[in-house]
């Protein structure tokens, strides 16, 4: 504590850290890398399957992997639609 307050530390966060490093390369390429592209969208998209389940919006925990879509962000499959007739 400093004259009655607490102080707070804090570090960047990966994807803040990422994109900082992005920039700085941005300034002397022109080009955003695209490892570190990949790398910011894929713990964004995580991130947010992460809150999504979290906020109890869907059953399906968020995958441990940072791709950039897919199958697995569709859901389950829908039951196959059979037809029945009345008799």
């Amino acid at each position: 504590m400093q004259n009655g307050r607490a102080v707070a530390y804090s570090t960047p966060s990966l994807i803040g850290a990422s994109v900082l490093i992005a920039a700085i390369a941005m300034l002397f390429t022109t080009r955003y890398p695209t490892g570190l592209y990949d790398l910011v969208v894929g713990i964004n998209r995580w991130s947010y399957r992460l809150v999504v389940y979290l906020a109890l919006m869907t059953d399906l925990y968020p995958p441990l992997r940072l791709d950039q879509g897919g199958d697995d962000l569709e859901g389950p499959a829908a039951p196959a639609a059979t037809s029945e007739t009345s008799q």
